[in-house]
């Protein structure tokens, strides 16, 4: 391969030496966009046949395309490992604008990594690298070159966690090991990280580690106490009171009361005193249990364990759980609950607009309305659910303030003129995450002031996603006209007419599930603009024979994803008689669960309460976000609607 390339090499400066004589007499014409597009193509295609001749020519003809250094780039990628650091900074520093930094600095050290250049790797890269892989190279390229104190400190961190380790660490921690520097304590503290993980494959492979010496027989002997308490919670009283608090006693039980506080929160209740006794925990410490309790059966049904809960929450108040109490208030219809609560909070928590609103509701239950009124008039004004809310509540215009889009763009067009060229054509050629990783990269090296012009060039190219990023990297709230972009109107039109559904709530959704990014992939495999998982899909294209779902990829095609997204909407729209906030909620988090919020709240609820009942922060967000987007929406578009219907508000939920 490298005498390849070399020849490879040659023949290229070879036949450059020959194009530049030709171009001193001949003027070589330039090929049109559409034709620079062909040979673009076809020059991937020599590069990965290894068609070298062919492609230097190709190539030759290419230096004004705003792609060229995509291919010099796949070029290089093809024999990284001739390549010395200084070749690679060259071509970092000649395609510096180009969004491939990161990722040919981690192709590359990789490359050394696994041949073993370590000189070079601390050369090219003489800081610790980020990702853990490539921190499994630099302490071993530090052992190698004689910092043993640097890689040893650095094998001990790398061994310190509850799950496998990956495999580029392992001639660093033989060597680690073969030094003495792996102890029996370190063995055990890992096998502790493992049962807090709950990752008990781990322990047989820990346990085989530790020394067969007869005066280490402790360690063996806390190995054994930790997978028999990992495998019989019910073991963990007797454990603690047989044994004298130490610090490995001491984190053993701390772990296994935090696991019994998730599984059974009412055993975890009766063991903490004597338990946190004997092992000596910290106040802090035993807190943190009792938090971890609390949170287990903040939604109980039993009457015991909810004073139990109530009475430590008056002991160790914290917004977070408090705010969770006011919302199990809220389910019930209590008024007098939620203001006992209430007073819970932080000065700072209760001043939020959320907390105002429940505090001018609270009032309102009470009858003090002029009270409750004013206190409502109060949050109007802003780009806010809670303000909205309150403007609705009132019977008050919904008003909120705006920004106007930046209008004079030439300083970036001219600055940034041939990334964006770049962007621009990877767009035309259907490349879009990569003009995504390209925008992405321009706008983390744009000044604010740059990223706000941006946003509007990406308006006015109708770059609706681009956009979007462009105004979530600038924090530019305000600018509404770009936050929400109008995008794919055709389709939303087309299917909101279709269905009966309205047009502004089908953008809305879309613009909260994806930004409006048709290449969107969740972590869980949800795609497209309306995320759609692919089991939701395949159900809900078979229920309405529809033929043109063909499998997972087809979520990307906009048209597929509005079809098969819409008629899932609709779907949920009918079951709950087109009311919005069960639809949404069903949408974000499966229509089991508001079933099942339905029944605890048991018709005592108005539309608000529900919302804010919603046990899921995620998805009480989402419905609240999409809401929102509806009013922006609706306000850019100029057409008129409510923030929820008379059937929603008057509903008992």
């Amino acid at each position: 391969m490298f005498k390849e390339s070399m020849k490879y090499t040659q023949q290229k400066l070879g036949m450059m030496a020959v194009l530049c004589i030709g171009m001193s007499v001949h003027t070589v014409e330039a090929l049109s966009i559409d034709e620079s597009r062909v040979q673009y193509q076809e020059a991937k295609e020599l590069l990965n046949e290894k068609k070298f001749d062919e492609y230097i020519k190709v190539r030759a003809n290419l230096d004004d395309y705003p792609l060229a250094p995509y291919l010099d780039y796949r070029e290089l990628r093809m024999d990284l490992s001739s390549k010395t650091p200084d070749d690679i900074r060259l071509f970092r520093h000649s395609h510096k604008t180009l969004a491939i930094g990161n990722s040919l600095d981690y192709q590359y050290l990789v490359v050394l990594g696994l041949n073993e250049r370590w000189k070079e790797f601390l050369d090219y890269f003489p800081n610790e690298p980020s990702s853990t892989n490539l921190q499994c190279y630099y302490y071993q390229a530090k052992n190698e070159l004689g910092d043993k104190k640097t890689a040893w400190k650095g094998a001990e961190k790398l061994w310190l966690t509850g799950g496998s380790v990956t495999y580029e660490c392992d001639d660093l921690f033989k060597a680690w090991s073969d030094a003495g520097k792996l102890t029996d304590e370190l063995i055990i503290d890992r096998m502790l990280l493992v049962y807090k993980a709950r990752n008990n494959s781990l322990f047989s492979y820990l346990e085989k580690m530790l020394t067969s010496d007869k005066a280490k027989e402790q360690a063996k002997e806390q190995a054994k106490d930790i997978v028999t308490l990992f495998n019989d919670p019910d073991l963990l009283v007797s454990y603690s009171t047989k044994n004298k608090s130490s610090e490995f006693t001491k984190q053993l039980t701390f772990i296994s009361m935090e696991r019994e506080a998730r599984k059974d929160p009412r055993k975890a209740i009766e063991m903490l005193p004597a338990i946190a006794k004997k092992q000596k925990f910290t106040e802090k410490e035993s807190i943190k249990i009792t938090h971890r309790i609390v949170s287990s059966i903040m939604s109980t049904d039993s009457t015991e364990l909810a004073a139990w809960r109530d009475s430590q929450l008056e002991k160790y108040p914290e917004d977070s759980f408090i705010e969770r109490r006011i919302r199990v208030a809220i389910r019930a219809a209590d008024w007098n609950d939620m203001s006992k609560w209430m007073a819970y909070l932080t000065p700072s928590a209760q001043s939020s607009l959320r907390w105002q609103f429940w505090q001018a509701r609270i009032e309102s239950e009470n009858g003090e309305h002029a009270k409750a009124n004013a206190r409502l008039q109060k949050l109007l004004g802003q780009r806010n659910f809670y303000s909205v809310a309150a403007a609705n509540i009132l019977g008050e215009p919904i008003q909120y303030p705006m920004n106007t889009a930046p209008t004079n763009i030439k300083p970036v067009k001219d600055k940034y003129k041939i990334e964006l060229a770049r962007i621009k054509e990877l767009i035309a050629i259907d490349e879009i995450p990569t003009a995504k990783s390209e925008w992405e990269y321009l706008l983390n090296r744009a000044s604010k002031t740059e990223v706000k012009e941006l946003a509007s060039y990406a308006a006015q190219h109708r770059w609706h996603h681009f956009t979007v990023l462009a105004t979530i990297k600038g924090r530019m709230w305000g600018y509404l006209s770009l936050r929400f972009p109008i995008a794919h109107q055709w389709w939303f039109g087309h299917y909101s007419k279709e269905l009966g559904l309205d047009k502004v709530t089908l953008m809305s959704l879309s613009r909260q599930e994806s930004a409006l990014y048709a290449e969107a992939q969740s972590p869980v495999g949800a795609r497209g603009l309306m995320q759609i998982m692919p089991a939701t899909a395949k159900y809900t294209a078979k229920k309405i024979d529809y033929d043109k779902y063909e499998g997972v990829s087809s979520l990307n095609d906009v048209d597929v994803n509005i079809h098969i997204g819409s008629n899932y909407l609709k779907g949920l729209m009918d079951d709950y008689d087109g009311n919005r906030i069960f639809a949404l909620a069903g949408y974000n988090a499966g229509p089991h669960r508001v079933k099942r919020w339905r029944a605890v709240s048991d018709e005592k609820l108005d539309a608000y309460a529900f919302i804010e009942a919603i046990p899921f922060k995620e998805t009480r967000g989402y419905v609240q976000n999409i809401l929102m987007f509806e009013t922006y929406y609706r306000s850019l578009l100029g057409e008129k609607g409510p923030f929820l219907s008379e059937k929603e508000l008057n509903l008992e939920y």
